[in-house]
């Protein structure tokens, strides 16, 4: 039996020996909101189905909503934490949870929440966000400075080679910190972070490419010009979407689009409110424009000491 098959079936096991049928329901609704259980065709509606069929038939209906791994959340959530002031043990969870690694996903340390493990496969949601719910993220917008002009004083085939370099620092640097690309927009891409420390992974990975692309310039480069990039990083709610158009309209995400041309090239600008979530060795390494202790924005550029 393949390992999804098995998966499913230790599911199936570990719900209807461990939640009553009412609970077992009232937790599928958080997902699908008004489930009911079906009463098999030729059955008369005043039969009741058996703790096992009533758990095999959730297991395949939110699998059918794609719904397994949000399923498994509000698993963990209520062993650990609890639903309607009761924990529940949930028999069998050892064995689901190491059926889930084999399938690709892990264990957010910090969050207690399965998500999709970036050496298996990269979704822009990780696996688990829904659609048109509000969630907390990092964002990091990152634009190439004077692309325009490259454009116009190069080959079609060095521009592309330019431009892929460009997209390959900023997707590497990014999901090396379970980040994902939301999209990209001409030479603008628009990076989010969601896991555990989601801020200080933005700010790290802000560095981090700021530091290959100084590499890249000095050792990689293949046009005589040098890649220069500008960074905004912001953080707030957003309503999830897979929707592009629909993404850009979020306030957080417009504002971090805007306030990246207030960071010169080859710099990284964090917000106030992302600088006073992030280690305090991090935030030392920025600087600010203002003479207040209270300043709005810190900037970091990577400069050869004077």
């Amino acid at each position: 039996m393949e390992t999804t098959a098995i998966f499913l079936k230790q599911l199936q096991n570990a719900l209807s020996g461990s939640i009553d049928p009412r609970t077992m329901i009232h937790l599928t609704r958080e997902l699908i909101p008004d489930y009911e259980i079906s009463t098999p065709d030729g059955l008369p509606e005043s039969f009741t189905p058996s703790r096992v069929d009533i758990a095999a038939q959730i297991v395949k209906d939110i699998q059918s909503h794609n719904l397994i791994i949000p399923f498994i959340n509000i698993m963990l959530r209520i062993q650990f934490i609890g639903y309607m002031g009761r924990k529940y043990k949930i028999s069998g969870f050892t064995d689901l949870l190491k059926s889930l690694y084999e399938m690709g996903f892990s264990l957010d340390s910090k969050s207690g929440v399965i998500y999709e493990n970036p050496a298996y496969r990269v979704s822009r949601n990780w696996g688990i966000l829904q659609e048109g719910n509000d969630y907390s993220f990092c964002f990091m917008w990152t634009d190439l400075v004077n692309y325009s002009s490259i454009v116009r004083n190069y080959s079609k085939s060095e521009v592309q080679k330019f431009y892929s370099d460009y997209m390959h620092i900023i997707r590497t640097n990014v999901e090396k910190r379970n980040g994902r690309i939301w999209f990209v927009d001409g030479d603008g891409i628009l990076s989010a972070f969601h896991f555990s420390d989601s801020n200080q992974s933005g700010v790290l990975s802000a560095i981090e490419i700021l530091h290959t692309v100084h590499d890249y310039n000095l050792f990689s480069k293949t046009i005589n010009n040098e890649m220069q990039i500008r960074i905004s990083i912001e953080a707030g709610s957003c309503e999830y979407s897979d929707n592009h158009e629909d993404t850009k309209k979020c306030e957080i995400i417009q504002k971090t689009i805007s306030n990246e041309k207030k960071a010169k090239p080859n710099t990284a600008m964090i917000s106030r409110n992302v600088a006073m979530s992030v280690d305090e060795m991090i935030t030392s390494c920025f600087y600010t424009e203002s003479k207040s202790t209270s300043a709005d924005y810190y900037f970091y550029k990577l400069e050869w000491e004077k």
